[in-house]
Parts: C-alpha cells; structure tokens; sequence
C-alpha cells in the first residue's frame, strides 16, 4: 500500500515537515503501521528527489542539509514503524529471527536519529528515541550487553566521498554536512588483519547471538556492515 506522491512545499517545506512528522506519530499511535511506513517512503523519494536533481530555485547549503536532515528522520521513522510490525506480535521476543531483526532495525533507527537529533527540534522524534532506548534495555536484561565481532582493517588508500580525492589531502572533513552530502572517507584498497570480540563495539550489527552456535563454540556472525545513515539514497 503506497499513499500518493507528496509535493514539497517550496514555500513552507518544515512547517508541512512537521505536519507529515505528527501525521506519521498518529499512524504509529493507532497501530497501523503499513500506513505509516508508506508515507515515510512517499516523502522519503520526494526528498531524494530534491538531493539528486538539485534543481531547487535559489537552495541554499543549509537548506539541502535540511532536506537531507528531514530525509533521514523518516527513514528513521520507516526503520521504527518496521520493527513495530515485529514486536507488536504475541510473545514476539521468544522467536530468533524476530530478536535479530528488531535489534538490526532498532540499531538503524537510532543510529539515524542520533545523526539529526541536534539538527532537529521534534518532541516527536525524542519520543520514539526514548522508546528505542527501553527497547534496548530490554534487550541488556534479558541477553546482557553481549558480545560483539570488531574486525581490525588497515586501510591503504581512502579517498573522499564528495571530491573523489585523497582524503588526507582534500579540504573536507569526514562525518560533516556540504551541501545536503555527509563526508565519508571511502575505503579503496584495504586488508583484513584480524578479528577480535568485544563487550563495546564500533557496531552492535555484529553481535554473536548464542543460538548461532554451529559446534565446537563457531559462531555465525556478521563480522562487518556497510550501515550508513544516508545509504538508503543510493537505492532505486
């Protein structure tokens, strides 16, 4: 189910923001759930439309890093509703697949509004991050803080997603906002030394559940991700 296309409002784009924002809550609110990731999708791809064409009249950096703000919010936004469809299930949490998915969809939601919390004024948006957070505490008491692969990776070249130059070398700084783009530092020519477990990991994707033990204490485990809070604007 696809709600119609959502025209930006060239005029008042974060006033009708905040109206998709609380019309968004009050699916969640009512359960229903398909309706609220619809929307997020519609206004997602109205926003990426905007980064990609970059044909607003007269966008200023700040406001494409306004539409790249709001883009991620919803996506945030669909990455909850997701997870909503899981857990408001019947005993939900005493199925496996079920933990894994909601841990990766609750880790992709908070990762994204940890991104735009501060770039962002929404009652809203500190609500679900709250409810995400007692998520994740349920998650600490029942399994405990777990254990995690970290793979160590020496990397030999990496250039800068926004130039394409050496990013050592090149103005930007990874992890700010030009222009409606985050800086990442792209990894061109890399090797995997080694791989360690650890209880605080750089990413918690890469958790060991104890029920992917295959024998002999080996594990099935993710050992690396390529979560960005931006990626899904590579989608088609």
């Amino acid at each position: 189910m696809m709600i119609e296309k959502i025209e930006i409002d060239k005029k008042d784009y974060l006033s009708q923001a905040e109206i998709l924002i609380q019309q968004w809550y009050d699916f969640i609110q009512k359960r229903k759930l398909d309706k609220a990731i619809s929307l997020c999708q519609s206004v997602i791809q109205s926003y990426k439309q905007i980064l990609k064409n970059r044909d607003w009249p007269k966008a200023t950096e700040n406001e494409y890093n306004n539409f790249l703000i709001l883009a991620i919010t919803f996506k945030a936004f669909e990455d909850y509703a997701e997870l909503g469809k899981i857990t408001i299930q019947v005993k939900w949490d005493q199925d496996n697949y079920n933990l894994e998915a909601v841990w990766l969809k609750l880790w992709d939601s908070k990762d994204r509004l940890d991104s735009v919390r501060g770039r962002i004024q929404s009652n809203i948006v500190e609500r679900i991050y709250s409810n995400l957070e007692n998520l994740l505490d349920q998650y600490r008491q029942n399994f405990g803080n777990g254990l995690y692969a970290s793979p160590e990776i020496l990397i030999k070249k990496e250039v800068c997603s926004i130039c394409k130059n050496d990013i050592r070398a090149c103005s930007h700084i990874k992890g700010r906002w030009y222009d409606g783009s985050i800086c990442y530092g792209i990894a061109e020519d890399i090797e995997m030394k080694t791989i360690s477990l650890v209880t605080v990991p750089r990413d918690p994707r890469c958790r060991i559940w104890p029920w992917r033990e295959k024998e002999d204490r080996v594990f099935e485990m993710a050992i690396l991700t390529l979560f960005q809070v931006d990626n899904f604007l590579n989608d088609d």
